[in-house]
């Protein structure tokens, strides 16, 4: 589901409003990206221009659109335009709070949801995946130690800091496979003679 984001309706409903209008922006932006890279959602975020200096600008941040409305369009005309350029709108999600923008867009066939609600969804979205990487990060990093302490187990400590180390041979750094390979040879070499 592709998402189209009502700006500064959004901006206005998470109130950043002890900054000035254009670090309220980019908080936005840099909240929307983060989150939205995460949750592997794309969207359109919208603002309307006359709040802005950049008039009808478009620009990527990721899987993230930003849009600025040209002069004489409201981001609500914009995003129902966008709504009506697509194929299938059953696939669209309009983020607004504003009641006519959202009957307009579910006359278009698109799905809405409250600023509210989709921050709220977000926000336990992001919590569940990000506490699932963490879980997945705790989980490979006691996987590497149980195998770290089987190998000290099964080897000399003194076997495992010779063969770990890095191989320097007359100031040159030999690669993981130029390493092993060496290590080969030697063995090799001690066992047929």
């Amino acid at each position: 589901m592709y998402h189209y984001i009502d700006g500064y309706n959004l901006l206005f409903k998470l109130g950043f409003s002890e900054k000035s209008l254009q670090e309220q922006r980019e908080g936005l932006i840099f909240f929307l990206k983060q989150v939205l890279v995460l949750l592997k959602i794309s969207a359109t975020v919208v603002f309307d221009a006359r709040f802005s200096v950049e008039s009808s600008l478009k620009g990527h941040v990721d899987n993230l659109e930003i849009v600025y409305a040209s002069g004489g369009e409201t981001a609500d005309d914009h995003i129902v335009n966008l709504l009506e350029e697509r194929k299938r709108c059953r696939n669209a999600i309009v983020v607004t709070s504003d009641n006519l923008l959202a009957w307009r867009s579910r006359r278009k066939g698109a799905i809405t949801i409250s600023c509210e609600d989709f921050v709220n969804k977000i926000s336990r979205s992001y919590q569940k995946r990000k506490s699932r990487y963490q879980a997945i990060s705790e989980d490979l990093e006691n996987f590497t130690e149980k195998i770290k302490r089987d190998d000290e187990k099964r080897y000399p400590i003194n076997i495992i800091e010779k063969y770990h180390q890095p191989l320097v041979e007359g100031g040159v750094l030999f690669s993981d496979l130029d390493r092993y390979l060496k290590i080969f040879e030697e063995r090799y070499r001690k066992h047929s003679s």
